[in-house]
């Protein structure tokens, strides 16, 4: 994908608002049309375009810079990314309201600075919530301005939220804070931080809670398999309060950054429904039903009518009856219903007489849109699968839409029994048998690629020999002796030759010989009694005694379901790196003996 298509900016006043007059933090986040993080740079300009704020986004998309709104529009005009022109408009101010800011924060509480546009006394109400509970609350009583120190109150979560309501209970502003956490964190540290292929990496554990710590479980694999929105962080669904906006990665040090609280839209107590005022969220809307009406031939509503409905792929029926008014309401529960193959019947209250029941096409507009409207062609969830897997399939998918990327021909996919390769003196002989074949410069091409213009020139194969990738040199197959092969795949498949390159070759000559036999890698699949076997053990090679010229393609290194520690008990857990190279990621969570969460992160390079 290319960063083409516009660029999305939301905009987040500290508090929640933006008052003319009144100087606060305004944070921002850029994201691509995937929902990626953006970097971008460009000004704040007012409506004469004279620059008041220069903006440059991290890594993360994320930005934040003091505003002072004025009575006039602003502007925010992205220099770069240079590919298209974008011209975004900031909120506009209110006249009147009340900001809330962060100052500064220290070991066990946070300053707030609150400002109001009203110059005489007034009184209002502070409340700090965690875990959906009031952990603290004030009450205030200021002209103008005041400064309020909150403490912060130790939780599980380490997140609060501080809501500021004036004497009518009206929310005025509101922010989210950073505590800390409630349990003693691990502490993990591995003897490098760079490693070399089967080098041995030692990993320290040290935990210094004071309760113990049971079935911890550890893995080490590399780094786009370990983060995945189906295995979230531990802190994102400890009490049914997940942080929708703060992406799982900047979760991996226990919590997430100050401007990554700023810029979500999660709140721990959502006061517009508590306190039944008019919320700007949309209703709710049921998806595991139908609402209609009864009438009769002539139009007439029809009371207390009879309503059957019929699903017919599993012959389920469910009645109802319509109302006074002659509306009427069927709910499905935990059935899986196709709304295409339902049949509605409705008769009078006797069971005798037809009506006709008119569903609510405005009712499954609605349900179809909240259900397909966002994940229409799927394009940012194929984008987040392919950062995590990296499924070549998942690129062509992107690049040239479905079925461009199909196999034409069919494979020569064939094994031989090495005593068939006895009379061959050379392996280029093996393969010109298998499929055409020439070579020239000392690069193999296939015969179909042979004829060319100046304009199109033939591609070589590539070469690999028991999973890893030698080049595009056919000298290095006079090295093979030709009774040591045991299977030959040849494939001018683009999905094949781009499991180990991202260039575009003419095929890949996939040779298995016997020492590559037994790579270290996990099997495809298991067969015989044996394959439930629940007491199987994780295999780890030990390269301090044992070394092999295969190669190692374990992308994960250690797995470890049950690991029990004490207080003041260090545990030295210890595995080797593999061929693979790449940034690893390990993760340890739990809980310990008294329902506390036990987790932590780390990594490592492997170059």
């Amino acid at each position: 994908p290319t960063s083409s298509a516009k660029t999305t900016v939301e905009f987040f006043p500290e508090g929640g608002s933006l008052v003319e007059g009144l100087e606060n933090a305004m944070a921002i986040k850029a994201m691509n049309p995937y929902g990626l993080p953006e970097m971008i740079r460009g000004v704040i300009t007012d409506a004469r375009g004279n620059v008041q704020h220069r903006i440059q986004t991290g890594v993360n998309g994320l930005a934040k810079f003091m505003y002072t709104p004025g009575n006039d529009t602003s502007y925010l005009r992205i220099d770069i990314p240079g590919n298209h022109e974008m011209v975004t408009v900031l909120p506009m101010p209110q006249k009147e309201g009340t900001i809330i800011r962060l100052t500064d924060t220290h070991a066990d509480a946070a300053d707030l600075y609150i400002a109001c546009t009203e110059k005489h006394k007034k009184t209002q109400y502070i409340v700090a919530l965690s875990e959906s509970r009031i952990v603290w609350n004030s009450k205030l009583s200021y002209c103008g301005d005041t400064m309020i120190t909150v403490p912060l109150v130790p939780t599980s979560t380490g997140i609060m939220q501080v809501s500021l309501f004036d004497s009518s209970g009206i929310l005025l502003a509101e922010r989210l804070l950073k505590s800390e956490t409630l349990h003693e964190a691990l502490t993990i540290k591995t003897d490098h931080l760079v490693y070399r292929n089967r080098q041995r990496v030692n990993v320290l554990i040290d935990y210094p809670g004071n309760s113990k710590v049971n079935n911890l479980a550890m893995a080490v694999s590399l780094d786009r398999l370990a983060n995945h929105c189906c295995a979230p962080d531990f802190y994102q669904v400890i009490n049914s309060n997940p942080c929708d906006t703060i992406m799982p990665s900047s979760l991996n040090s226990g919590s997430p950054t100050d401007i990554e609280l700023l810029t979500t839209h999660y709140k721990i107590v959502n006061w517009y429904d508590v306190l039944a005022v008019e919320s700007e969220r949309q209703p709710y809307i049921s998806h595991n039903g139908i609402s209609g009406r009864v009438v009769d031939k002539k139009e007439n509503t029809a009371q207390l009518a009879k309503v059957r409905v019929t699903h017919f792929p599993n012959y389920r029926f469910y009645e109802t009856q319509s109302d006074e008014a002659g509306y009427f309401n069927i709910s499905f529960g935990a059935d899986i219903v196709d709304f295409k193959y339902l049949n509605i019947e409705a008769y009078d209250a006797t069971g005798k007489t037809s009506l006709n029941a008119e569903i609510d096409q405005d009712y499954a507009r609605k349900v179809a849109q909240a259900l397909f409207e966002d994940t229409k062609h799927m394009q940012k969830q194929k984008v987040l699968d392919l950062m995590t897997y990296g499924e070549p399939d998942l690129v062509y998918e992107l690049r040239y839409g479905p079925g461009k990327f199909r196999k034409t021909a069919k494979e020569s996919r064939k094994k031989y029994d090495p005593n068939l390769y006895a009379n061959y003196t050379d392996v280029i002989d093996i393969i010109q048998d298998i499929k055409p074949c020439i070579i020239h410069d000392n690069k193999i091409f296939f015969s179909e690629n042979r004829q060319y213009t100046d304009s199109v020139k033939p591609r070589e194969a590539i070469i690999v020999i028991n999973g890893s990738l030698k080049g595009n040199q056919a000298d290095m197959l006079r090295s093979l002796i030709s009774s040591d092969i045991t299977n030959i795949n040849i494939s001018q498949s683009l999905l094949d030759i781009h499991k180990y390159t991202p260039l575009n070759f003419g095929g890949v000559i996939e040779i298995t010989t016997i020492q590559g036999m037994y790579r270290y890698r996990q099997p495809q699949f298991q067969i015989g009694t044996n394959i439930l076997n629940t007491g199987r053990e994780f295999y780890l090679p030990d390269y301090s005694i044992e070394s092999s010229a295969s190669s190692d393609n374990r992308k994960t290194l250690y797995w470890n379901p049950k690991i029990t520690m004490n207080k003041g008990n260090v545990v030295l857990i210890s595995f080797y790196t593999s061929d693979i190279k790449g940034v690893f990621h390990g993760h340890l969570t739990g809980t310990d003996t008294d329902g506390n969460p036990v987790e932590r992160h780390f990594r490592f390079r492997v170059e």
